[in-house]
């Protein structure tokens, strides 16, 4: 970056010059430590930089086994790499996880599979991708995410499945169905707090209109996310929020009280 300043500094750089830089910097960096082969900075930046879209860690299962596949955002192969993990859980608690690697120009890799389990795609979120379960981790979802310890990867399903209804691969009862499961009993502040908020201003007032079933499911569990609140300090704002956008009866507050 001290190149990249000095070299254009007072003045005005593209992103072309940018690429420049870096790849410079790389090739420097590679001949000191004497990397056995070039790396090609200005391809990995060119994928991640101008290209459109998301792609999507897709898992699937055939049989005994299961694969990970990396789907572009449009008709052709994607020309991103992807290194993350991939675990699966079932309702005993972790079953496994592995590295995940998809170079560019490979479509898919095969993991390992468990029956009636979650498969989690970048289980760990260390890659820029839309996540996609398969049927079967769909249908174990609400009676594995409560035990799942692991808060990076509750966030990360959370986020997949919030993507889902928006992309309509999930409907708003589905969700309601897994909310109602887990979030009584989540424990991390920032995921109470991102999911609070979803279900305040997004599913409770705009997927479950007229569903009034769904509706107080929902205000039962902000009910409890309250209750529960009481025994842990840090999640009594955003409890308290949750039940307030969801309740469907009236709160009564008094001074003190």
């Amino acid at each position: 970056m001290k190149d990249h300043i000095a070299r254009f500094a007072w003045g005005n750089a593209s992103l072309a010059d940018f690429m420049d830089t870096m790849e410079r910097a790389v090739a420097g960096g590679a001949e000191s430590v004497g990397a056995s082969r070039p790396i090609d900075i200005r391809a990995w930046m060119s994928s991640w930089l101008t290209e459109v879209g998301l792609d999507a860690l897709t898992a699937a299962r055939e049989g005994n086994g299961a694969r990970v596949d990396k789907v572009a955002p449009g008709q052709t192969g994607s020309s991103r790499a992807h290194l993350s993990t991939v675990a699966a859980w079932s309702r005993e608690g972790k079953v496994w996880e592995q590295e995940l690697w998809l170079p560019a120009g490979t479509e898919q890799a095969e993991v390992a599979t468990a029956a009636e389990s979650v498969i989690v795609p970048n289980a760990a979120d260390l890659t820029w991708a839309r996540v996609v379960f398969d049927e079967e981790s769909l249908a174990v979802m609400p009676q594995v995410l409560p035990v799942i310890d692991d808060a990076t990867h509750r966030a990360v399903i959370w986020s997949a499945l919030i993507d889902g209804l928006a992309q309509s691969r999930v409907t708003p009862a589905y969700v309601t169905d897994v909310v109602c499961a887990a979030l009584p009993g989540e424990g991390e502040p920032s995921i109470v707090t991102h999911l609070g908020r979803f279900i305040g201003s997004r599913l409770v007032p705009e997927y479950l209109v007229g569903d009034v079933e769904s509706r107080d499911r929902i205000s039962w569990v902000g009910q409890e996310c309250w209750e529960r609140a009481s025994e842990h300090g840090e999640l009594q704002i955003e409890a308290a929020r949750l039940l307030v956008s969801t309740t469907r009866t009236p709160i009564y507050c008094t001074a003190g009280g």
